[in-house]
C-alpha cells in the first residue's frame, strides 16, 4: 500500500509540474508548407504577424510584443540570413539530434538572442531581456523537439 501511495504521489507531482511548465505560454502553429504545420508554444502577449512567403516559396512567421521582443520561425533556403550571426565570434552548439544553435547577448543593448537550425528550419528570438529569456528558450526548445519527433 505504501509503495502504491509513493507512485501516486510521484505521478501527481509530475502532472502538476508539467502543467505549469507552459503556464505563461499559448499554443500556436507555423504553416511551413501548404497543409503542413509545426505546433508552437509562444509566450503570452505576443502578436502574430502575417505569414510571409517569398517568390521562392520560403516561409517565415514572426511574433512580436510591445517591448520589441521577437520570435521567428523560418522554413526554406537556409543560406539566407534572417538574423545575421557572426560565426567567427559565436560557436555553434548542438542538441541531441543535430539541432545546431547559436546564442548571445547584443553588445549594444544588452538584450539576448538565439537561433536554432535544423534541415530547412531556422527559428529563434531576439531583443529579449534576461527576465524573459527562459520563456523564449522554452519556446525554442519545444519547437526543436517537435521537429525532431516528427522529422519535418
Amino acid at each position: 500500500m505504501l509503495e502504491r501511495m509513493k507512485w501516486i504521489l510521484i505521478l501527481l507531482v509530475a502532472g502538476f509540474a508539467s502543467c505549469s511548465l507552459f503556464d505563461g505560454m499559448k499554443k500556436n502553429s507555423f504553416e511551413y508548407k501548404n497543409g503542413e504545420s509545426l505546433p508552437l508554444f509562444i509566450p503570452k502577449r505576443f502578436s502574430k504577424l502575417k505569414l510571409q512567403t517569398d517568390s521562392a516559396g520560403n516561409r517565415m512567421q514572426v511574433f512580436r510584443n510591445s517591448d520589441g521582443g521577437e520570435l521567428y520561425f523560418y522554413y526554406g533556403d537556409t543560406t539566407k540570413e534572417y538574423f545575421l550571426i557572426d560565426t567567427s565570434m559565436h560557436i555553434a552548439k548542438y542538441y541531441p539530434g543535430d539541432v545546431q544553435f547559436y546564442k548571445g547577448q547584443d553588445s549594444n543593448n544588452g538584450l539576448f538572442w538565439r537561433e536554432s537550425r535544423y534541415g530547412n528550419f531556422r527559428f529563434g528570438y531576439r531583443n529579449v531581456s534576461s527576465d524573459r529569456e527562459g520563456w523564449f528558450d522554452s519556446s525554442i526548445n519545444y519547437t526543436a523537439k517537435q521537429i525532431l519527433l516528427n522529422k519535418h
